[in-house]
């Protein structure tokens, strides 16, 4: 695996991260984000 693959991810406060299998979600106070990752990945 490569260096930046395997380094941590900063998360500001007050946003919440949620990972559920092939989706991504991140909600803060501006807004919601959601993200699908291929299966190879």
């Amino acid at each position: 695996m490569s260096r930046i693959g395997s380094s941590a991810i900063k998360v500001p406060d007050g946003v919440q991260v949620e990972l559920s299998g092939q989706e991504l979600k991140a909600k803060g106070k501006m807004g919601e984000l959601s993200l699908m990752f291929c299966s190879e990945v």
